[in-house]
């Protein structure tokens, strides 16, 4: 991070492709709300979650997006890196199995193939088969990389081998669920015993460093984010299309456009409706709480994913939610609808 009389620039690094399904935060800078909170923002694509939260922890990156597991996987590993931002509430991760198949809880994936996209987030799936009384390690086989990238279009390969049967479930994200349904796939999410009542499930990331020296930026870009979230909510149509505008490698090919618009807005939606202040412990853009951080280690404690306790203090700083909702809600979704007319 710097900082001149032009503004602060941030540096934000995200886990997956610069896609429909990160409106949430590519947008921040096409909107002006970047520039209205004195930002100058640049976005880094890395391969995966873990390389993401790690560089902000070494100060790579001033911010960086991913599952919620990661604050408590990164402390494990004495990683200098915290939370101070949900950009999701609801549960972000699941499994799934095609509609028709025998499959009917998370025990009966004892002896199965499960197809999923970054390896990194074993460190989640692991702990959610524990908690169905699974051995993960022994009882199913995962195949990392073999289901579409979230915010990705899925290929005919991924589709088929997902409704040929080559793949009994797959530990997919949210939003590339929604994508792939729109796409023809037929597939119904597995209930949990504990993971679908967690929250907050995907969080901004920041290391000690930045928030220690420069919460004030990280709280400027938290409120850029929060009116962001709230624009794509009122119109994801439209935060789809400027995404396409903005981003290049986002857009369709010629004549995929409609397809591709259904497509995105699905998996836009899929984060958006998991997102807002009313399905957070409280009701405020981007909040984390210590009861929610209290059920997380506790769930992961006990089902093998982290190995100690620490003070809910080092995964998460709480103090900046004011500052993130300190904004006209009403001005943005004007803003949005007036974008959806155009």
């Amino acid at each position: 991070m710097s900082t001149s009389g032009q503004g602060t620039d941030l540096r934000v690094c995200l886990p997956v492709p610069a896609h429909a399904i990160m409106a949430h935060l590519l947008l921040t800078d096409p909107l002006g709300y970047a520039e209205e909170e004195g930002l100058r923002l640049s976005f880094d694509i890395v391969d995966g979650p873990d390389i993401a939260v790690a560089g902000a922890g070494e100060g790579r990156y001033d911010v960086a997006v991913a599952n919620a597991v990661f604050a408590f996987r990164m402390r494990e590993r004495g990683a200098a890196v915290r939370a101070f931002y949900s950009t999701c509430r609801g549960v972000y991760r699941s499994f799934a199995v095609p509609v028709d198949s025998p499959i009917s809880s998370l025990a009966d994936l004892r002896g199965r193939r499960i197809g999923t996209d970054f390896p990194d987030l074993l460190d989640l799936a692991f702990p959610t088969l524990r908690d169905e009384g699974l051995r993960p390690e022994e009882d199913v086989t995962f195949l990392p990389r073999s289901i579409p990238i979230p915010g990705v279009a899925p290929s005919p390969e991924e589709l088929e081998r997902i409704a040929s049967g080559k793949l009994d479930a797959i530990w997919v994200l949210a939003c590339a669920y929604e994508m792939l349904l729109v796409e023809g796939a037929q597939l119904r999410r597995l209930p949990t015993r504990t993971l679908d009542r967690l929250t907050p499930s995907e969080l901004l990331y920041a290391g000690e460093h930045m928030l220690a020296g420069n919460s004030e930026a990280l709280a400027r870009f938290g409120r850029a984010v929060a009116k962001a979230s709230l624009f794509c909510d009122t119109d994801p149509e439209a935060a789809v299309r400027l995404v396409w505008e903005h981003f290049p490698e986002a857009r369709p090919a010629a004549g995929d456009e409609a397809q591709a618009l259904k497509r995105d807005v699905a998996g836009l939606r899929g984060r958006t409706e998991r997102g807002l202040p009313q399905h957070g412990r409280v009701p405020a853009w981007g909040s984390i709480t210590a009861e929610e951080i209290q059920q997380w280690e506790d769930f992961l404690l006990r089902n093998g994913g982290i190995g100690e306790r620490h003070p809910l203090e080092e995964y998460f700083e709480p103090g900046l939610v004011d500052a993130f909702n300190d904004f006209d809600a009403d001005a943005v979704r004007a803003q949005a609808r007036a974008a959806g007319q155009g």
